[in-house]
């Protein structure tokens, strides 16, 4: 099968049929040319790097390559089969066939490569000068003398997850809200189509105080906010200031919110939309999270410390230090005992609120997600190819999860804490039993233009699809020298 097909496969019928799961076209966030111009590299959010074929526009290979979520430099020496990539004051190489990583470098010998790559040509523009790459608003166009060609990605950017109900699941996606029902198989049965780029969910998903779910969305000037419901009615405007995308922390019960830009941290009433006060903390703010009762919140960034603040008043209460490198994630557990921190390094610490160091462990890299069950039984957490089920009081790993090189974006626990579901980056949707650590249910394939399939986790057969998935299923082949798709059925 040639490798241009897909990154993902399902199988249904005995036939391999691949998803085609890329990133969706306003993700790209830089290109370079081989120096003969007959390929690009582009690079994504989520740390992934893409192989294009210049003439066609054709993607031939996808890696993940670092957990990091942006990638600041890169480059690509086509003799040699190789591709740099440069993030913060590291660097690797690594082979273009295969994605595997061929030497770990510093900075600046990862720079020094480029250069010596790239020589005196520009890197978006072939040795000859006949082909270019022109990145304009996250779109990648490449310019041939005799026509142009834009590199299109399908698939879709999974964001958020919520668990309202034992029947309902909201699934965030770039292109807008998905609702699930999740008994006894996810058929959709709602779509709420917008643009979700600087939305967030609010905690109070589907609850009985409100008809429909507010999340907030920043407004197009990039200072103001509103909370709105699912379908695009404002609710309430909060009050204009400075805003970071990203920063923006929702209260358990719904009530309040904080908005983090740099240091400073600002607190707002989420039932009128008026600010109650701000604050300043020492290091620039990367997470928050609230205590289950909202009144108390921890907040990590830039700093081995994180610093737990009274809501009310903003009083520090505890600073928990001593952590190996910058927190860049903390959780509370349900019952708010403990907090947990994990670092840029991968090392996870459970802290009592007062200051008190419980339990340690590590993941391999930075662990991104820290996840409690609502009984505070189980503790999930995640970093780039290391998926764990952990005892809720200690931290011991229970299971470990097959998700392969996935990038789990979130996590989200059902009410009676017997279901773990996981979000990746690229779209996929699984649910798990912690008892045993194995996949239950089916797996939730979404794809573009609110389209979805689910299959079977351990036979892989595609069970059933929405009534127009078929144009994002099916086995790529080459008619008249075009890509073109075979028929696609549902397995029996």
């Amino acid at each position: 099968m040639p490798d241009w097909t897909a990154d993902k496969q399902v199988y249904t019928n005995r036939m391999v049929v691949p998803i085609r799961f890329t990133q969706p076209v306003d993700s790209f966030y830089e290109v370079v040319l081989s120096s003969d111009g007959s390929q690009a590299l582009t690079t994504a959010f989520g740390g992934v790097v893409q192989l294009w074929e210049s003439a066609t526009g054709q993607m031939l290979r996808r890696y993940v390559v670092t957990d990091s979520v942006l990638i600041d430099a890169v480059g690509y020496d086509l003799a040699g089969d190789q591709f740099v990539v440069i993030v913060g004051d590291e660097a690797a190489s690594h082979c273009a066939t295969t994605g595997e990583c061929l030497q770990r470098l510093s900075e600046q010998d990862g720079a020094a490569l480029i250069r010596q790559w790239v020589g005196p040509r520009s890197e978006r523009e072939s040795a000859d000068g006949t082909i270019r790459a022109e990145l304009c608003s996250g779109k990648v166009t490449i310019y041939h003398q005799d026509r142009q060609v834009q590199l299109q990605s399908f698939g879709v950017r999974a964001w958020d997850l919520r668990w309202p109900t034992k029947d309902t699941l909201i699934v965030q996606t770039h292109d807008g809200f998905r609702v699930f029902g999740t008994h006894p198989s996810p058929p959709q049965h709602g779509w709420y189509r917008s643009d979700t780029r600087g939305c967030k969910l609010s905690p109070d998903v589907g609850s009985s105080t409100t008809k429909m779910t507010k999340f907030r969305v920043a407004c197009s000037d990039g200072e103001s906010f509103a909370i709105r419901d699912l379908e695009g009615r404002q609710i309430v405007s909060l009050e204009r200031g400075d805003w970071d995308e990203g920063g923006l922390f929702w209260g358990h019960l719904g009530e309040v919110l904080v908005i983090a830009c740099g240091q400073e941290l600002t607190v707002f009433d989420a039932n009128t939309g008026l600010r109650r006060f701000s604050f300043r903390v020492d290091f620039e703010v990367f997470h928050a999270a609230f205590s289950p009762d909202d009144r108390q919140i921890v907040v990590a960034g830039r700093d081995s410390a994180v610093d737990v603040h009274d809501i009310d008043t903003a009083r520090l209460l505890t600073r928990l230090a001593g952590h190996s490198d910058f927190v860049s994630t903390v959780a509370w557990r349900p019952d708010s005992t403990v907090i947990g921190c994990a670092t840029a390094d991968g090392e996870v610490v459970l802290w009592r609120p007062t200051g008190q160091r419980l339990h340690q462990f590590r993941h391999p890299r930075r662990a991104n997600l820290l996840v409690w069950s609502p009984d505070g039984r189980w503790l999930f957490s995640s970093s780039l190819g290391h998926t764990v089920i952990r005892d809720g009081a200690s931290g011991q790993p229970l299971h470990t999860l097959d998700m392969g090189q996935e990038w789990i974006y979130s996590a989200v626990w059902r009410c009676d804490s017997r279901r773990l579901a996981t979000l990746t980056f690229a779209g996929t949707l699984q649910f798990w039993d912690p008892t045993t650590g194995q996949a239950t249910d089916s797996t939730v394939e979404l794809l573009p233009e609110g389209e979805w399939a689910l299959r079977d986790p351990q036979t892989r057969h595609i069970s059933v699809a929405s009534p127009a998935a078929a144009q994002f299923l099916g086995y790529p082949t080459v008619v008249a020298g075009r890509p073109a798709r075979a028929p696609w059925s549902a397995a029996g």
